[in-house]
């Protein structure tokens, strides 16, 4: 007989509370690794490179013991702790304060994800890690543009509990254009200006999604044709 080895074992040392993928390299081929706790329980064997590959979903808090075995090495026991989540969340609205649907929202960071609002302009980011960072920024364009957010985007440093009511507010864009108007003589002398403003659509726009103002031209003292 002789002296068991040791493996020498590598796993994460902590797994979020949602759905993720585990790998457990032990540098040993045919060992058994078995994860148990926190409402799971998954046994595979390690490939010919030494590594399991496993996807879990705890069911909340707690810890997973995971242990690996292998005829003529030592038992190999440890644990991973299942990390707390958080979760962002609000309302994306329009400048007159009512919810705003189809707008793209995008969370980067420690962790990615877009998600598109609804009829009632909610958007919501869940089972994501505390203690990381993560940045949410809102997006929407139309006919009249892209439109402009306020604030631009909001960033959680090191969040430890959940963010609701994180909402942000669209304006659409606007836009101004000029020329001059010359009388019937072709005199070169600006006579009036004439002003295209983009509004938001309504019932007296449905043609052309845009509303007019126009300044009144200033008189040229010829008589109109």
């Amino acid at each position: 007989t002789h002296e068991p080895n040791t493996m020498s074992v590598d796993h994460p040392a902590s797994v979020p509370a949602g759905t993720s993928n585990v790998s457990v390299a032990t540098g040993v081929g045919g060992a058994l690794v078995c994860l148990r706790g926190a409402g799971v329980y998954e046994a595979a064997y390690t490939d010919g490179a030494g590594n399991a590959y496993f996807q879990i979903t705890p069911s909340g808090q707690g810890t997973i013991d995971v242990t690996a075995t292998q005829p003529g090495f030592y038992p190999y026991q440890g644990t991973m702790a299942v990390a707390a989540t958080v979760a962002i969340g609000g309302t994306v609205r329009s400048e007159s304060g009512g919810p705003l649907a189809g707008a793209m929202v995008s969370l980067s960071g420690s962790s990615t994800g877009q998600v598109t609002t609804g009829s009632d302009g909610a958007y919501a980011f869940t089972d994501l890690a505390s203690g990381e960072t993560y940045t949410v920024t809102p997006s929407y364009s139309d006919i009249a543009g892209q439109w402009t957010f306020s604030p631009p985007s909001r960033t959680f440093e090191d969040l430890q509990g959940d963010q609701w009511g994180q909402d942000f507010t669209g304006s659409v864009p606007r836009y101004t254009i000029g020329g001059t108007i010359t009388s019937y003589l072709g005199s070169p002398r600006e006579v009036g200006r004439s002003i295209l403003r983009a509004e938001p659509w309504n019932s007296s726009t449905a043609t052309t999604g845009l509303r007019t103002s126009r300044e009144r031209p200033r008189s040229t003292g010829f008589p109109e044709r």
